[in-house]
């Protein structure tokens, strides 16, 4: 915590400085502890940003960050920015957080993909709540992508508390939302917080929800009940899934079961990527917690239709995952040989991709 006499200290020199410099000030800690003088100079506006700054520098309120490239700087002191970005009122922050969102999108137009979770930031906290919206879902998955977990999920409870406060009800797009908070909560291990997620989206009626986006619901109910050690009912929950997904009219080619998947009935047709896709997770979901359930001949019939169905090429990380589960299946039934080769192979899979955690696990 700042002690209270630095900050009293620190807000007296504020008072001191011109009402112009002051805003150029304050739009650089909304940047954050370094910012760049081209887009502070779209924040701001005016041909007096350069002088008002060189001003900043001479009082040592910033400091030129990297002697290589003249329009980077930063704040000489992490507190210094926090106090000045506190003291701002909450409808001043909006616009120069909007402002930076804008420049940075004006600016840099073919990096939206990179700068995504900075643009996440800056419109979660302007007014442009449908804007936010859209880049707080792709800061989600891109921070899920590479594991930051935490950040993941921030970002889809910020993306959900705006869906609850749209005027409209957007059902779909809750959906989507729920799904990716359950994802999340399910890799930290978290499956109570997942079904809590779930629970409310399977309340809405099935004509509200396309038969994908209900299949993935009932799917990821299952896994985290499997986590939950109710194998039954997760059991149940995957095979309402694949009933789901039967019902999207463009699945027609998954392919019927063999052996002791032929109960859960064959699949018409060619369905698109994302169709088939969440069809084979559904039928390793049935596999592992079959495994889960000791129905080791059951599960192994499962796990190798999914094995011989899929295009390793196009899906590696779900042959990986097969291969593994194979392996944990010949490990059960006490052929170790099998089994170490299983695992050695999709051991290769996930390193030839990149998958590191997957390697690891």
């Amino acid at each position: 915590r700042m002690p209270p006499t630095f900050k009293d200290l620190l807000l007296r020199r504020l008072d001191l400085l011109p009402n112009e410099t002051l805003h150029v000030l304050q739009a650089a800690a909304v940047l954050g502890e370094s910012f760049d003088h081209t887009v502070l100079s779209h924040v701001v506006g005016g041909p007096a940003v350069a002088r008002r700054l060189s001003e900043l520098v001479e009082r040592g309120w910033v400091l030129p960050a990297n002697p290589e490239n003249p329009l980077l700087f930063r704040f000489k002191h992490t507190l210094t920015r926090e106090t000045i970005y506190s003291t701002l009122l909450t409808a001043k922050l909006r616009v120069l957080h909007q402002r930076a969102g804008e420049a940075l999108e004006s600016l840099y137009p073919e990096a939206q993909a990179e700068n995504v979770e900075v643009l996440a930031y800056h419109f979660g906290h302007s007014s442009l709540r449908e804007k936010a919206l859209g880049y707080l879902v792709r800061a989600a998955q891109a921070a899920s992508a590479r594991n930051a977990l935490a950040e993941s999920l921030t970002y889809f409870q910020q993306a959900r508390d705006i869906v609850a406060q749209l005027p409209e009800p957007q059902v779909r797009l809750s959906a989507a939302v729920a799904l990716g908070l359950a994802d999340v909560h399910l890799a930290r291990n978290d499956p109570a917080n997942a079904v809590a997620d779930i629970l409310p989206q399977l309340e809405v009626p099935p004509s509200e929800l396309t038969p994908e986006i209900r299949a993935g619901c009932w799917r990821r109910l299952g896994a985290a009940r499997s986590r939950l050690g109710e194998f039954a009912e997760a059991l149940e929950n995957y095979q309402i899934a694949r009933e789901a997904l039967m019902a999207q009219p463009e699945v027609a080619g998954v392919g019927a079961r063999a052996g002791a998947a032929e109960a859960l009935g064959p699949v018409p047709g060619p369905p698109s990527e994302a169709v088939e896709r969440e069809a084979r997770i559904i039928e390793l979901g049935l596999a592992r917690t079959l495994l889960d359930m000791r129905e080791n001949q059951r599960a192994r019939a499962q796990a190798e239709h999914v094995l011989r169905a899929i295009d390793r090429r196009r899906y590696p990380e779900l042959a990986a995952e097969s291969l593994n589960l194979l392996g944990g299946i010949a490990r059960n039934q006490s052929e170790l040989e099998t089994a170490a080769e299983l695992v050695r192979d999709s051991l290769a899979i996930y390193q030839a991709y990149g998958n590191r955690g997957g390697a690891a696990n």
